[in-house]
């Protein structure tokens, strides 16, 4: 059973352990925090074993296998560092980096010290995807030519540090690798072109609505996603023979498979926890001795991190350059 420590008390906690609890390939051990009253609480609610006096005592404990980290953005990179440097395996969430060099440091050092660290993106590993990729590698839709993701996301967080770039912060930087994560999932690892555009409410402060256009071989890809709006979140791939929709496809168990000629196929699915499919493959992976998914590759991950930063360096200057 693969023992996991959690590095801070983070919103997304509960919904992790409860991923971790459904899947039963593992069991989270161990939690600290800051706030260590914060770290005991969360202990008692979620019937979290042992509380740990800080990070340095967590990823140096023995007992535990994996960290995963949640952390505010701009602490992914050093915690992540102190716990592959402690001999841990990582899972990092989004954004992994707020730089590439960043990235392929942390990469290069698990790979000198023969470690698993992997990106905690959860939506290449669900049972839709994989039926989209059925879809798609039958030709089920035909040569396809344009795809449009419009998210709306009212809840993004509005903390202070979410809305300065200097700290990390940004709409683009916090929910960037889901869909660069699950295209580069369905039709291969990079893209040939990426531009963008934003909007923010003062001058300096980070992106709350982006516009992303992406050049893959002969698909033209939309992203646009806007924290303004509360809206059906869509997800359309256009092919010459029909096309898929997946409703919230960040976390969804439901497709529909739309042919010109009128006849839908439809795929759904019963799921307690959009967590447990990564936990899975997380701990079969660990299990095996392998130290990377295929899924979603370090390439994968790189090539997102690329894309924001080259994105924020031009939409932001040195308030981006700066933030190294």
């Amino acid at each position: 059973m693969l023992k996991i420590g959690i590095m801070g008390a983070a919103k997304i906690v509960p919904r992790f352990v409860a991923g971790v609890k459904e899947s039963g390939q593992a069991e989270v051990t161990g939690i600290a925090a800051r706030n260590k009253e914060k770290a005991q609480k969360a202990a008692l609610e979620l019937e979290i074993p042992q509380v740990y006096d800080d990070y340095a005592s967590l990823v140096n404990a023995a007992e535990i296998d994996l960290i995963y980290i949640p952390l505010i953005n701009k602490q992914h990179y050093p915690q992540a560092k102190m716990a592959l440097e402690a001999g841990k395996n990582v899972l990092l969430e989004k954004p992994f980096t707020l730089t590439l060099e960043e990235s392929q440091e942390l990469f290069k050092i698990a790979n000198e010290k023969n470690l698993f660290l992997m990106e905690a993106q959860k939506s290449v590993f669900l049972p839709v995807m994989a039926q989209i990729k059925k879809w798609l590698d039958a030709n089920e839709i035909g040569k396809i030519s344009r795809l449009a993701i419009n998210d709306f996301r009212p809840h993004t967080n509005r903390e202070s540090w979410a809305l300065d770039i200097k700290e990390g912060g940004g709409a683009f930087i916090m929910h960037a690798s889901y869909p660069l994560s699950v295209l580069q999932f369905l039709f291969g690892t990079g893209f040939d072109a990426a531009k963008g555009i934003y909007w923010s409410s003062e001058e300096n402060k980070a992106d709350l609505d982006y516009e992303i256009l992406l050049k893959k071989a002969e698909i033209m890809i939309n992203i646009s996603l806007s924290t303004r709006l509360d809206k059906p979140n869509t997800f359309i791939i256009y092919g010459e023979k029909g096309e898929i929709s997946v409703p919230n496809y960040w976390k969804s168990n439901q497709a529909s498979l739309i042919k010109n000629d009128g006849t839908v196929e439809e795929f759904s699915h019963s799921m307690p926890s959009e967590f447990s499919y990564e936990i899975d493959e997380i701990a079969e992976l660990i299990n095996k001795g392998k130290k990377k998914s295929e899924k979603l590759s370090p390439e994968m991950t790189m090539t997102t991190v690329k894309i924001v930063e080259d994105l924020y360096q031009e939409w932001f200057g040195k308030e981006w350059t700066n933030i190294k």
